[in-house]
């Protein structure tokens, strides 16, 4: 996997859309906050307006029912001005730190494939990087079907999966100082 590297062009285009999703979604965010003025300005308008017509009631049942609408909307201007200030501080993503998050994983990523916490997001994340499924000699030869993005550092022959020990050293086995294939010649060394 260290032998995997994601286009530069792709990197590029990728940060720039992250940058205009998140431009979109803070002009979201300022649009909601607009629509919660306009509806906190539009009932402070309609309390004017109960106000100005209890003056002129003079049935006490008439002016119960005002002062309780006058009280409900008060009521819906104080639960938006809360809902208005609260998701500020909990939502508020800095867009620095997702930029460098992006380009850590970009250029590294081994640790974003062989390193995942969960494996069946690992499997997700690894089957990302080929159009088709490879094949166990696929990998081994280094000749997977990689998608657009993806190219490979070094020459085309190397292999994408470990073979063997990398100082090519044999493998020892427990037995193999004791056991010879043909003990009745040569015995036991």
């Amino acid at each position: 996997m260290k032998d995997l590297e994601v286009s530069p062009d792709y990197v590029s285009k990728l940060k720039k859309e992250v940058v205009e999703m998140w431009n979109e979604q803070q002009q979201v965010v300022l649009e909601d906050n607009d629509h919660v003025d306009k509806k906190i300005a539009d009932l402070r308008e309609q309390a004017s307006s109960v106000a100005k017509k209890i003056r002129f009631l003079s049935s006490e049942i008439s002016i119960r029912y005002m002062e309780k609408d006058l009280l409900d909307i008060e009521a819906e201007i104080q639960k938006l001005e809360q809902a208005k200030e609260e998701p500020i501080g909990k939502n508020e993503v800095n867009i620095e730190e997702v930029m460098e998050i992006i380009g850590f994983y970009l250029e590294h990523l081994e640790e974003l494939l062989l390193h995942a916490q969960k494996p069946p997001k690992q499997a997700e994340y690894f089957s990302l990087l080929f159009e088709e499924t490879p094949t166990y000699d696929e990998l081994r030869f280094g000749t997977p079907k990689l998608v657009p993005f993806i190219s490979k550092k070094k020459d085309v022959n190397t292999s994408l999966v470990r073979i063997g020990d990398p100082m090519r050293n044999r493998t020892a086995v427990p037995r193999m100082r004791t056991w010879c294939p043909n003990r009745w010649t040569m015995g036991p060394r």
